[in-house]
């Protein structure tokens, strides 16, 4: 599977948020996307989530090992449309890494889609830098077993302007 490294060039860009501290990247997945276009949302992370992936990773619960993927399970609060807190976390699987210069829709796809019988249109991506240094990529999704999975990444971002 080859496609380009997406998130790094969307990655390279969020220099133009202005008032953003914490960017994200998510790519929701096509069950839940309202056009037939996949796009990254290049926005604010938000910061509840934020505070459940840092306390994740303290605890060593997001994985170095990109084999471990696949079951390095962490919860993470999200909100709803009017931005209220959600009283329950979903379940992303967590891996850390220290660069964007790789194909996440492949390491996605061999690591978690294909072992798990999932197809690639059921799955959302997360990214965001983190504070230790490198990356933490998140996925989700409602067909691979996942308990609590979510098929996108809207209720993890601040949308800016909207969009």
């Amino acid at each position: 599977m080859f496609s380009p490294h997406y998130f790094k060039h969307a990655a390279d860009k969020a220099h133009h948020l202005t008032g953003v501290s914490d960017s994200a990247l998510a790519i929701n997945s096509a069950d839940s996307r309202g056009q037939e276009q996949m796009h990254i949302h290049l926005t604010e992370l938000y910061r509840p989530a934020r505070h459940d992936i840092d306390a994740a990773a303290k605890a060593g619960n997001i994985t170095d090992n990109e084999s471990n993927w696949v079951n390095a399970v962490i919860p993470v609060t999200g909100h709803d449309q009017s931005m209220t807190k959600n009283t329950n976390p979903n379940s992303y699987r967590a891996w850390h890494t220290s660069s964007l210069d790789q194909n996440f829709f492949a390491k996605v796809h061999n690591d978690i889609a294909q072992p798990k019988g999932t197809d690639m249109s059921h799955v959302m991506i997360l990214v965001v830098k983190d504070p230790r240094g490198g990356f933490d990529v998140l996925e989700s999704d409602r067909q691979s077993g996942l308990p609590a999975g979510i098929n996108n990444a809207e209720s993890l971002l601040y949308k800016i302007g909207g969009k």
